[in-house]
């Protein structure tokens, strides 16, 4: 969830004129290729031992579960609680890379799930199953690192039960009134199973009726409530707790063609929707959490089926790559089209361009620097890996020249934390102002979309300068809002930009 920061600057006396002001925040053709093996890859966890143990699961979370395994209660033997109807629980669960070093092409996965028997009568927040990508934020680091794993920002939305924000997410949301990662400002989530596809949702399938029969397929619940269980000071732990409810299928089966098809208590959510994932290597990942109330999720025999491919010839080199247009900051690429199954990799003098999995023919850079000389390559990887040779075209920026209403926010990455202190310490740094990571035109002094939605990734430091004219002269008021640290600097006595490394913020 944003938290919004209000910082309130002194009344200033202002005439109509212009006024330097420094604003800081901080806030992430045809080619034909030979085809490759495919290989089959099965892993099934039924829970009879504890998986959390000997680097079977890898399972983290803000200490609330107590215990993520029990040994019997399950379908049969032993089970995996991600939540129990406890309050403010955070759990995460990845499991291992079945595939290792290969591209995953499709994939199916089955279990057996129990859910509901909420303390209160609503129950929240939810969960979700993830087949994500092995470059995910949440999979930074693991094995031995689980620092990206435990922190719940890493996922879409910032919440658990939106899923990773790459790859395959189903996601079961048991409280409405959020807004969806990709749709921000609407309270787009609904009660029900939503379906995400590289953070981009898909499908919304309503399922209104709460602690429904086992095998309501208009609840997201397997069984009724025990209300007498909890007034009589019942313990979520113990097996009484989970008495009401019976275990229900779900299956989330994506095929080589990237169609995906999800099944839940024998009813079909979604039939063979063709959706835009490209294969990649990737893992299995649950993340679930309660808010301030709850319900148990429960899950048993699960089976993970995988469709995986080993790198063969190389796919051919791209033609017709050429620039399109330029500008300042600003590098258009255009290439042929390709009528078979690739994606591609940007290199700008050597280094790769964040692209994403780009899968089209053109692509625009807005990080090259003014008045520079810079080489592109270009090369077509194919669904296994394999890359093509290089094709190269060199582009040279034209020189900055600045617009009236357009300001050059200055963006410096690698600055994490919120405190004021951070902003002192990158004022500080060598770098600062003279040698921003990267830079994006904006039109007045606001930096990120309306709704803000992360924009350009995360800690990172952003300087926007420039001179403000108000449009009458009288008492003004200035104000910063932003989600972490930030400050503003006027020059309200002359033509110069304010140097926030010798001027004092205005206070509060």
């Amino acid at each position: 969830m944003q938290t919004k920061i209000h910082t309130m600057g002194r009344l200033l006396p202002l005439p109509k004129r212009r006024l330097p002001f420094c604003k800081l925040f901080k806030a992430g053709v045809l080619a034909i290729s030979t085809s490759v093996a495919v290989m089959a890859s099965t892993a099934t966890y039924d829970f009879t031992t504890d998986p959390t143990t000997g680097g079977a699961l890898i399972v983290v979370g803000n200490g609330v579960n107590t215990q993520p395994w029990q040994a019997s209660g399950g379908n049969p033997g032993g089970f995996l609680a991600l939540t129990y109807a406890i309050n403010g629980l955070y759990e995460a669960m990845v499991f291992p890379d079945i595939d290792p070093g290969k591209i995953v092409t499709a994939f199916k996965f089955e279990t057996d799930l129990r859910i509901g028997n909420s303390q209160g009568d609503r129950a929240a927040d939810g969960f979700s199953i993830s087949f994500a990508r092995s470059t995910d934020p949440v999979l930074a680091g693991l094995p031995d690192d689980t620092t990206a794993l435990a922190n719940q920002g890493n996922f879409a939305g910032g919440v658990a039960e939106f899923g990773t924000t790459t790859g395959i997410g189903v996601c079961f949301d048991t409280w409405a009134g959020n807004d969806l990662p990709d749709i921000p400002g609407g309270n787009d989530d609904i009660e029900g199973i939503i379906i995400r596809v590289d953070n981009v949702t898909v499908l919304k399938s309503a399922l209104p009726t709460r602690h429904g029969a086992c095998n309501d397929t208009t609840s997201l619940q397997t069984g009724p409530r025990d209300p007498a269980y909890w007034t009589g000071g019942g313990d979520p732990m113990l097996p009484e707790a989970w008495a009401t409810l019976c275990w229900q299928k779900l299956t989330v089966e994506l095929d080589d063609a990237s169609k995906l098809t999800v099944t839940w208590k024998g009813k079909t959510i979604l039939d063979h929707y063709q959706t835009t994932y490209f294969p990649s290597a990737g893992r299995l990942v649950l993340p679930g959490r309660t808010g301030n109330a709850n319900e148990h999720t429960h899950f048993d025999n699960i089976v993970l089926t995988t469709a995986a491919l080993t790198p063969g010839a190389k796919p051919a080199t791209p033609t017709g790559f050429k620039s399109t247009a330029t500008g300042a900051r600003r590098a258009a690429l255009e290439w042929d089209s390709v009528t078979n199954r690739l994606s591609y990799e940007i290199q700008r003098n050597g280094t790769n361009v964040p692209t994403g999995i780009l899968t089209t023919n053109k692509f625009v850079d807005l990080d090259p620097k003014p008045g520079t000389t810079n080489v592109y390559t270009l090369r077509a990887v194919d669904v296994a890996a394999t890359k093509s040779d290089p094709a190269t075209v060199t582009v040279t920026t034209t020189a900055e020249a600045p617009g009236p209403g357009y300001l050059l926010a200055e963006i410096y990455d690698g600055f994490p934390g919120a405190a004021l202190a951070d902003l002192q310490t990158w004022v500080a740094d060598p770098a600062f102002p003279g040698s921003p990571t990267r830079a994006r035109y904006v039109n007045g002094i606001s930096f990120g979309e309306p709704a803000f939605a992360n924009t350009y990734g995360d800690n990172l430091g952003v300087r926007i300068a420039g001179t403000l004219t108000p449009p009458s002269t009288g008492q003004w008021r200035f104000f910063i809002r932003s989600d972490d640290a930030s400050a503003l600097y006027l020059n309200s006595t002359g033509a110069a930009l304010p140097d926030p490394r010798r001027l004092p913020r205005l206070p509060p």
